[in-house]
């Protein structure tokens, strides 16, 4: 896996933090739930690798700069994920492992609103960069397989696009889409690369405060 450049990140966060000075600004916090809806299922003749979707419930905070309703803001969301893997022993289809996992995700945005006259619903786009971080290895369930060693969980990073709507101020629910750059997630982890999706798609709902 490439190594993640902090360095980089930390000059991008500070430039926006010091250019934000310019302009009128409102703080805001909130909470937000998420969940994958293209989850990775690998499938071959003996062997089928399925990963449920993955929930994500956390907190968010930002800032909008009012002249421009412009937000930059960031995010801390505790992820649930499940796989189960069912392998065929003499013809005979048996499921082998199921495995539970935890993980703290922490993306960066940019979020650009677009205001419409005398409707309280704003159309909005937003970018930004994520990584992902392992709170435990994943957690096998199945008192058959306890002995069976699983690949330590790695740090996850990449870029997340999307769209969606901010309803009254204080509700946004969006649909995001996420390039995954590091080779660490899904049911590559135990397979060969090539057979990697490197991609999500994501909903979110958040709950917003102005403070």
């Amino acid at each position: 896996m490439k190594r993640v450049n902090f360095i980089k990140i930390f000059t991008a966060v500070s430039f926006f933090l010091t250019a934000s000075v310019m302009f009128s600004q409102t703080a805001f916090y909130g909470g937000r739930t998420e969940i994958t809806v293209n989850n990775p299922k690998y499938t071959s003749d003996d062997l089928i690798i399925t990963n449920s979707p993955i929930f994500k419930l956390g907190a968010v905070a930002g800032r909008t700069f009012d002249n421009i309703d412009l937000s930059l803001e960031i995010a801390g969301l505790i992820g649930f994920e499940r796989l189960q893997w069912d392998q065929k022993y003499e013809g005979v289809w048996s499921k082998t492992m199921d495995a539970s996992n935890m993980s703290v995700e922490i993306p960066l945005a940019v979020k650009k609103r677009f205001s419409i006259e005398n409707v309280p619903v704003k159309p909005m786009i937003t970018a930004g960069y994520y990584i992902k971080l392992p709170l435990s290895r994943f957690t096998e369930k199945d008192p058959e397989v306890q002995s069976k060693p699983l690949k330590s969980y790695e740090v996850e990073h990449g870029l997340n696009v999307g769209a969606g709507v901010n309803l009254f101020s204080y509700f946004e629910l969006g649909i995001t889409y996420r390039y995954i750059v590091s080779d660490t997630w899904g049911v590559g982890r135990w397979l060969d690369p090539s057979t990697q999706q490197k991609n999500q798609i994501i909903v979110s709902l958040a709950v917003l405060f102005n403070k």
